[in-house]
């Protein structure tokens, strides 16, 4: 297919539309020479009433101008934009070429203008007949698929043959008008037969347009088809319902001329018959609230009512106070002030009836009964009632919310999708359309909306829901100037998808995702209020449930402190009791028998209660260290670090408890291997490491320490051979405080804090850690961590020197 260039396209159509602007300027600077003649300032009485005419034919076809204009520019149905337009052009001429002046006024001008407003209004049945066949649903869809036997195809043939016959008469009347006022034809048979034609016409014409109204309304398929015939049929009654109750109505009865409303005055209202029909053909590619044009429609039919409301009580007190009636006056004044307000407050009831039936009826959906009040949802329930009623609303299955989750700022969809689960292959497929549609934009996965990117931006600052296609436009940013109001540029997609933020105290905390209607028409306005009252009837359970599982979370990570807390004061007062238990017996021993003892005991007394105190001191360091090990992660520099050498220097801390032991430590590290690591950290894990693996093996037996390469990594391994540790335990030995119930009563002391420091402390530098056991005693245990090589490190800066030299030279 060829693609279309817009700006090529829009103007052909605006100089369409300027060429008939020029033919309305033309008519009416004509006609007001003619009704403002030079030399006229005498009467100025005389003339104020062919001026107010004047002025309100003007202002009538100058609103068919602006509305055929605009659905001509925008609409995405071109052939009913066609149709529309022309029609709107013969009634701005019409009423542009309408002239006050007496039927006895024979001048030129009067003539060419009456001419001209007649045969515009012959030329504008048709095609508002045809209108009616395409809009809002198409009677001619199939008739380019004939099939034998195809049940449509008489009505199809009918109807062709119906606007074949009502367009050739609409050109015999329109000849008509334009050669009735020769002399050669008036008299004759012909003219008497033609205007009796011309009768027939109209009669055929209005009866076709009425009888299509009320067959489409009873054949519709679709609440929109239905809207929009109420909207067009509204109209119609709108506009027509002061001329005919203050002009033609009174004018039957025979009521006097000053209680006769002139026809040019009341006729301001059939102003009102193009809005009706162009807002109906644009209302589903309007983007904004449907609830500001229902206020602007109440209004309008509250000015009307208003209107007839007051021209009938003045024309009632005129008859009263002939008669000189003044209680009767007094009352008509009280009755009509509270009729008035009445009549107001009876405009928007008759408004949303009449006109937006299609808003009540989703309303009625949306607030059927439901669980909302009286049981309490968890958050899970809550959002399957939300977009169960969206289901409902717009018979789509593709409904999927997206929650914030705060601790990974991101958008989760709620209920998680589950890939095994077919009830939950709508949202699957919804999910990945996202995917493909937002990849450009995001790194949108099938389950999550990232919280930083532009689309979750957008949708926070935006003030209406959002359309995927302008979510995911090539700019990412906010539609403006037209296209936030109208959808402008680009035919109007039935596939596209909506998202709608859902905000609570002005955050947003989440995104409800609509796919395809279920009609697959496309959203507009009407549909952006409906979705703003679902929101707004359902966020507060959804925000109440959100906050609970957060409470709960909260409490749930309260309850585990606590726990932690507990544990911690147990491990501590167990473990600090023993060293404390033999600084205080050594210190009273050598109070009391200081000088009975000898001088080597009593050096064996402070050697031991120094070394208790060293383990005083390394367990209230752990204790600190745990505190400070997250911000320490963040202060740690990596630099080439000779591996071997360090894990020499923290065995020298430890020689004097390996000789005492009798133990055999084995370093198996060549001295060409390094690390990219902190020194002192890498210290700090290698002393918990081999500390751990002299407390908790027996004395005598051996602790290996070797290396090897993962990568582009160099792991590290401390294997003693001890009582290992069971499998099921081994998950929790790098939390904080966890000890082994085993070890809880054994006279090995700790605070459960050195493999957690010592996890923190590698991960920070780019490296993991874990443990190797099978649990059997004998067998020990392997804790390895792994750090990134240097070598790598050193490969990837000569490379990286090469590439500079090579671009240098």
């Amino acid at each position: 297919m060829t693609p279309v260039s817009w700006p090529r396209v829009y103007a052909n159509r605006l100089f369409t539309v300027l060429l008939v602007a020029l033919i309305y300027g033309l008519l009416v600077s004509v006609k007001a020479q003619h009704v403002f003649p030079q030399g006229a300032r005498a009467n100025l009485d005389l003339l104020a009433l062919p001026w107010f005419q004047f002025g309100i034919s003007a202002l009538v076809s100058l609103i068919f101008l602006a509305v055929g204009a605009l659905v001509w520019l925008y609409a995405s149905e071109r052939r009913v934009a066609l149709l529309l337009f022309g029609f709107c052009s013969g009634m701005m001429m019409n009423f542009a070429a309408l002239s006050g002046d007496s039927a006895s006024d024979v001048s030129s001008f009067h003539l060419l203008f009456d001419a001209i407003s007649s045969a515009s209004t012959a030329l504008s049945v048709p095609l508002l007949a045809a209108l009616l066949l395409l809009f809002p649903k198409s009677y001619f869809s199939g008739a380019g698929r004939h099939v034998p036997g195809d049940q449509r195809s008489p009505s199809l043939l009918f109807l062709r043959g119906y606007l074949v016959c009502l367009v050739s008469l609409g050109l015999v009347v329109t000849l008509y008008t334009l050669v009735r006022a020769a002399p050669i034809v008036q008299g004759t048979w012909l003219y008497e037969y033609v205007k009796i034609l011309k009768d027939i016409y109209y009669l055929v014409g209005i009866v076709g347009i009425l009888v299509t109204v009320t067959v489409s309304y009873r054949r519709s398929s679709t609440l929109r088809e239905r809207q929009q015939l109420r909207l067009f049929v509204g109209g119609v009654a709108l506009s027509l319902t002061p001329v005919l109750c203050l002009t033609v109505l009174p004018a039957v009865l025979n009521l006097p001329p000053e209680e006769t409303l002139d026809g040019h005055i009341s006729a301001l209202a059939l102003g009102l018959l193009p809005m009706a029909l162009g807002y109906s053909i644009l209302r589903y590619q309007i983007l904004v609230f449907d609830r500001y044009i229902r206020r602007v429609v109440a209004g309008i039919v509250g000015g009307v009512g208003l209107a007839m409301f007051g021209y009938f009580t003045i024309a009632l007190n005129s008859v009263l106070s002939s008669v000189h009636i003044s209680f009767a006056t007094v009352c008509i004044a009280g009755l009509t002030i509270l009729g008035s307000l009445g009549v107001w407050l009876l405009a928007k009831a008759v408004t949303d009836h009449l006109f937006f039936s299609e808003t009540l009826h989703y309303r009625r959906l949306i607030e059927k009964p439901t669980m909302l009040v009286d049981e309490a949802l968890t958050l899970n329930e809550a959002v399957r009632l939300l977009t169960t009623a969206a289901i409902d609303t717009f018979a789509t299955p593709q409904v999927c919310f997206f929650v914030l989750d705060k601790e990974s700022q991101s958008y989760l969809a709620c209920p998680p999708v589950r890939d095994d689960d077919p009830n939950d292959a709508p949202r699957r497929a919804l999910l990945q359309y996202l995917a493909r549609a937002l990849e450009s934009k995001t790194d949108t996965a099938t389950d999550w909306l990232e919280v930083q990117r532009s689309v979750a931006g957008l949708l926070a600052g935006a003030s209406r829901p959002l359309l995927l296609s302008e979510v995911s436009g090539v700019s990412g940013t906010r539609p403006v100037g037209l296209s936030r109001f109208l959808k402008v540029g680009r035919p109007l997609v039935g596939s596209d998808v909506l998202l709608a933020p859902v905000r609570a105290q002005g955050r947003l905390i989440g995104v409800l995702v609509l796919g395809p209607r279920g009609e697959q028409q496309p959203y507009a306005g009407p549909d952006f209020d409906i979705v703003q009252l679902l929101i707004t009837r359902f966020s507060f359970p959804v925000e109440t449930a959100r906050v609970m599982l957060e409470l709960r979370a909260a409490y749930e990570r309260q309850k585990e402190l606590d726990r932690l807390k507990d544990q911690f004061i147990i491990t501590a007062s167990h473990e600090l009791r023993t060293p404390l238990t033999a600084v205080q017996g050594y210190i009273e021993l050598l109070g009391d028998f200081d000088q009975q003892l000898p001088p080597e005991v009593r050096e064996a007394f402070l050697t031991r209660a120094c070394r208790s105190v060293d383990e005083l001191a390394l367990m209230v360091g752990n204790i600190m260290n745990a505190g400070r090990v997250e911000v320490d992660a963040e202060q740690i520099t990596l630099r080439q670090v000779p591996l071997a050498e360090q894990v020499l220097q923290t065995a020298e801390i430890l020689e004097a408890q390996i000789q005492r032991e009798e133990r055999a430590l084995r370093i198996d590290i060549p001295d060409t291997v390094h690390v990219m690591a902190d020194d002192f950290c890498l210290r700090q894990v290698m002393l918990n490491l081999l500390a751990n693996a002299l407390k908790y093996s027996p004395p005598g037996t051996s602790v290996e320490v070797t290396c090897g390469q993962l990568g582009k990594h160099t792991s590290v391994c401390v294997r003693d051979y001890g009582l290992g540790v069971p499998p099921e335990d081994q998950a929790l030995l790098f939390e904080r405080f966890v000890r082994l119930e085993r070890d809880m009563n054994s006279p090995v002391r700790g605070t459960g804090l050195g493999l957690y420091i010592s996890k923190q402390l590698i991960e920070a530098m780019g490296g993991r850690i874990w443990v190797e056991s099978d649990g059997r005693p004998g067998q020990g245990s392997r804790f390895v961590f792994t750090l990134p090589s240097a070598q790598g490190e050193a490969e990837r800066d000569e490379r990286e020197l090469a590439t500079l030299v090579g671009g240098d030279a």
